[in-house]
């Protein structure tokens, strides 16, 4: 589970700094969270959004700025994940 956690947290920064921001890249994303997150109910409005994707928008699309806000709230969520794990004993 966290090498798919590790693997999501540097995709979504990838998007993020805006190194990749086409909807390919979107749509990998999409794909691999719903494959390894799809009970993940923290990361439902990301998958939403990225199903709404176009980099220009569009009527009822996020563009790349809109989307990056999503991608921005969704890594502080992983964050906090991390951090929370490390402050558990044991792991």
């Amino acid at each position: 589970m966290k090498n798919h956690h590790d693997e999501l947290v540097k995709m979504l920064e990838t998007f993020s700094a805006g190194v990749d921001r086409s909807s390919e890249f979107a749509s990998r994303i999409e794909v691999y969270i719903l494959e390894h997150f799809a009970e993940d109910s923290d990361l439902s409005d990301l998958s939403h959004a990225l199903a709404c994707y176009s980099p220009t928008g569009g009527d009822y699309l996020y563009d790349s700025e809109s989307l990056a806000k999503v991608v921005d709230g969704a890594l502080r969520i992983l964050r906090r994940r991390d951090e929370s794990d490390r402050k558990r004993p044991g792991l």
